[in-house]
């Protein structure tokens, strides 16, 4: 039992170290690992049940590291719908239309580091910037490029500020500013940017530049 208990912790990020957490988690960990309950499909006359975590329910191309992040999290959604003695078509909708918004949230910013990237000239590069998007990544791309909004979503697993990085840092400026900063005079606004400015060179004073981190902890073998 207490292995379960270090799984179920590695799994959720919180400790179970109970004798009844240790109970719980030897009875629903085989549940969840047999996969009983996940990706339902439904029809008029009826519908069938079949667990989809992780990969089986959907690939999404690593460049942003998001397998381990949707499994744990498709658990989570699972454990908190889970039925005691029914199943409630309306739960299975809710998991799914869940499930379905997660993955498209990721894969909306993976895709935008390639339909934004101008740096490289090579047929494939050309290739994937041609390439149609999702409406959902093309709102976004909009939205940043005429008012300087980040149409974030409170369960994107990427926040506001990685959606400014890639793409502020692949070079899409925006056209216009966010009204708010009409309400402070020119002098706050040089205060404010002058103080994150000290915040970040607070930060990498305390850290090796790049090449010598590298030498010191990657550096290739001969």
């Amino acid at each position: 039992m207490a292995r379960h208990c270090e799984i179920l912790t590695m799994l959720f990020g919180i400790p179970w170290n109970t004798s009844s957490d240790a109970a719980f988690a030897a009875s629903i960990l085989p549940i969840l690992l047999r996969g009983l309950v996940a990706t339902v499909q439904a029809s008029v006359v009826g519908f069938a049940i079949a667990l989809a975590l992780g990969l089986a329910a959907g690939f999404l191309e690593p460049l942003e590291s998001t397998s381990i992040h949707l499994i744990q999290t498709s658990i989570i959604r699972l454990l908190a719908l889970y039925p005691r003695t029914t199943i409630d078509p309306a739960v299975i909708q809710r998991f799914n239309e869940d499930t379905v918004a997660e993955h498209e949230h990721i894969r909306d910013f993976i895709v935008a580091h390639y339909t934004l990237n101008t740096g490289l000239d090579t047929p494939f590069w050309r290739e994937v910037r041609a390439a149609p998007i999702p409406d959902s990544l093309a709102q976004r791309l909009d939205a940043f490029r005429e008012t300087g909004n980040i149409l974030y979503h409170p369960t994107d697993l990427f926040g506001a500020s990685n959606w400014f990085a890639i793409l502020l840092g692949q070079g899409l400026w925006p056209h216009d500013y966010h009204p708010i900063a009409d309400t402070l005079s020119r002098e706050q606004l040089d205060e404010r940017m002058a103080l994150l400015a000290r915040r970040v060179e607070e930060g990498l004073s305390d850290l090796p530049p790049h090449a010598t981190f590298v030498a010191r902890h990657c550096a290739a073998r001969d």
